[in-house]
């Protein structure tokens, strides 16, 4: 790794396949919603800009209005909350990629756009064995969500 100082991993969709946890938390809200829901694969295309975004792709186009895009994510997000470890793994192969790394005493860092606190959370739960700090997420301030 000659010419590396460190690496620095997205969570979602590169360390961690979180995809099955986030579409089947979501169909649960669109199920209680009453509105159609989605095949998990097709949440490859629905995820990755945040939760806001993800409400408005599952929605139907004449039901993207604002009110419902935010009750979408904020049931989506407490119904992930729940949900978050159930199918939710490393990537194959990626345990022993970071067993190497950590060997050879590279810097590792987590970014993602989830809520900082989640991140955390998330990074405890899955990467606890390896040294992988910083851990960071987005935090919320009066203009959004931000890189914290």
């Amino acid at each position: 790794m000659a010419g590396y100082h460190g690496l620095i991993f997205d969570m979602d969709g590169t360390l961690l396949d979180t995809l099955a946890d986030l579409g089947e938390s979501m169909n649960r809200v669109l199920r209680r919603e009453g509105l159609p829901t989605h095949p998990i694969d097709a949440y490859r295309l629905y995820v990755g800009d945040g939760a806001a975004n993800l409400a408005l792709r599952v929605l139907p186009d004449e039901l993207r209005s604002p009110a419902r895009i935010e009750r979408v994510r904020d049931a989506w997000s407490a119904e992930y909350d729940g949900h978050w470890a159930e199918q939710t793994r490393l990537y194959p192969g990626m345990a022993e990629l970071l067993d190497a790394l950590a060997s050879r005493r590279l810097p590792m860092a987590v970014f993602s756009n989830k809520p900082h606190e989640f991140t955390v959370q998330m990074a405890k739960h899955f990467l606890s064995r390896w040294p992988i700090a910083p851990v960071m997420g987005a935090v919320w301030m009066s203009e959004g969500w931000a890189s914290r």
